[in-house]
């Protein structure tokens, strides 16, 4: 009883975390003044590694099915989003389309595909799923937290 609830939990609980996480990163991407970010040289291409890396692993986990198609799937729907990003902010003021913005958006996309397959070859289903929800819901606080200039 408790394993199928878990599976049922994940399966909602995923595609929302995937969904959030987007609209998060759509948001931030397009408001004409970004928070900015305590980092040093172009926080933003850290920040866009980042956001896309965490896209591809919610939405990984968010997809049904097993296979490569699954993670392939996911690289390329977070780097859409990067791509709407960067083809957006041609319409916003204060921001520009960035190329290495976009490149970094499909290495991040990459790599989180590349995490999410490498933790499901090592961890049993609820735990994969336990373990992305925390990074969902975590990336989302961070966000917040971001957007209220904590």
């Amino acid at each position: 009883m408790s394993f199928s609830f878990g599976r049922r939990f994940g399966a909602v609980v995923s595609p929302l975390l995937a969904v959030a996480w987007a609209l998060t990163y759509l948001y931030l991407g397009l408001t004409s003044s970004p928070p900015a970010l305590p980092l040093g040289g172009r926080p933003d291409l850290v920040a866009h590694l980042g956001a896309s890396a965490v896209l591809a692993v919610l939405v990984a986990d968010a997809l049904p099915g097993v296979g490569s198609s699954r993670w392939a799937a996911a690289a390329v729907l977070a780097s859409l989003v990067g791509l709407a990003v960067e083809v957006f902010q041609t319409e916003v003021p204060n921001r520009d389309f960035d190329w290495l913005d976009l490149v970094t958006d499909a290495v991040g996309a990459i790599a989180g595909a590349t995490v999410h397959r490498a933790a499901s070859f090592r961890l049993e289903r609820r735990a994969l799923s336990a373990t992305v929800t925390t990074i969902g819901v975590a990336a989302l606080t961070a966000a917040g937290l971001i957007l209220l200039r904590f």
